[in-house]
C-alpha cells in the first residue's frame, strides 16, 4: 500500500463506556475534527450484530466524518459478568478464537467504510512460556493479516505495556513477520509510561502507518488531552517529521468526567482543546 499525506482524526475512543450514537459524530465535527477511528467493541460498537461496524461507519460518514481505522477488538464488552480480554496468542486457544473471529468480523465490514488500517494489540502479558505465547501469536495473527490483504486493509500492530510489545521487540517482531499488510500503531502514551515517546519513533521509524496521540504523566495510561502531561511534543513532532512523516495521526483521549457523564457542552469543550492542541503541535 503506498501512504499518503498525514492524516487527523479522533478516535470514538473517548465514548468507549457508552453505545455509539450520532450525537457523538456530529460533537467530534463541531469540534473541527474530519475523520475518526472507530473503536469496535461492545458496548460502543455491538460487532456481534451483523453489519454493526458498517452502519456505523455509515452513519459518521453521513455526518461528515472520513474513517480513517478501527481499533479490533481486545476485551469481549464492558459491565459484562463475564469480561475478558481477547488476546492473540492466548494460551486458551478457544479463546483465541473467539478473538480471531471478532477481528475478522470487523476486517470483513472495512471496506464498505473506506477504512484502510486496522489496529491490533500487540502481545499481552498472559500466563505461560513466552516463546510458545509468541509463536501462537504469530499464527493468530497470519491469519487475521491474510484476510487484511485480501479486503485491502493494512494491519498496525500497537504497542502495548507490556515487555514483548515495547517498541524494539514490536520492530524485531514486525521485520521476522515480513507481511506487506502489518505495520506498527504507535501508541506514544504507553511509550511515554515505559520508554521514551521520541526514541520510540526513532526506533519504529516508517514502520509506523498510525499513532496514538494523548499524554500522560510517564506513571500510567492516562489518555490525557496532549501538552497536559510530560511528553516533549516538539521533540516529538520534529521526530515524526524525519522518521514517519507519512503517519496518520488518531487522538485517542479520555474526558476528564465520570463515564457516564456526557453533558454536550463538556465533551464540546474538551473535544475542542484537542483540535486546538493538534494545530498548535501539528499544524493540522
Amino acid at each position: 500500500m503506498t501512504l499518503g499525506p498525514t492524516k487527523l482524526g479522533l478516535s470514538t475512543h473517548c465514548f468507549a463506556y457508552r453505545p455509539i450514537h450520532a450525537d457523538y459524530f456530529a460533537w467530534i465535527r463541531d469540534a473541527g475534527f474530519t475523520a475518526i477511528e472507530l473503536w469496535c467493541m461492545a458496548p460502543h460498537v455491538e460487532i456481534e450484530i451483523a453489519g454493526s461496524v458498517a452502519y456505523f461507519g455509515k452513519r459518521a460518514k453521513a455526518a461528515g466524518l472520513d474513517i480513517l481505522s478501527v481499533h479490533l477488538p481486545f476485551y469481549n464488552r464492558f459491565g459484562d459478568p463475564d469480561f475478558h480480554y481477547l488476546n492473540l496468542g492466548d494460551p486458551d486457544r478457544e479463546r483465541a478464537r473467539e478473538a480471531r473471529n471478532r477481528m475478522l468480523r470487523v476486517i470483513a465490514q472495512m471496506p464498505e467504510i473506506g477504512a484502510d488500517r486496522a489496529v491490533v494489540h500487540g502481545i499481552a502479558n498472559m500466563p505461560g512460556d513466552p516463546d510458545q505465547i509468541a509463536g501462537w501469536y504469530v499464527e493468530d495473527l497470519a491469519v487475521i493479516a491474510d484476510e487484511a490483504a485480501n479486503r485491502g486493509v493494512m494491519l498496525a500492530m500497537e504497542n502495548i505495556m507490556t515487555e514483548p510489545s515495547k517498541t524494539a521487540p514490536l520492530a524485531g517482531l514486525i521485520d521476522k513477520l515480513d507481511h506487506a499488510h502489518v505495520r506498527c500503531c504507535l501508541d506514544v502514551g504507553h511509550a511515554n509510561v515505559n520508554e521514551n515517546a521520541v526514541t520510540a519513533v526513532e526506533t519504529l521509524g516508517e514502520r509506523i502507518i498510525s499513532m496514538h496521540l494523548h499524554d500522560n504523566r510517564g506513571e500510567h495510561d492516562e489518555h490525557l488531552v496532549p501538552g497536559d502531561g510530560t511528553i516533549d511534543w516538539p521533540a516529538l513532532v520534529n521526530a515524526v517529521k524525519t522518521h514517519c512523516p507519512h503517519t496518520n495521526l488518531i487522538y485517542e483521549i479520555n474526558f476528564p468526567f465520570a463515564r457516564d457523564e456526557t453533558d454536550p457542552a463538556d465533551v464540546a469543550q474538551h473535544l475542542r482543546r484537542a483540535r486546538e492542541r493538534a494545530r498548535e503541535h501539528w499544524g493540522l
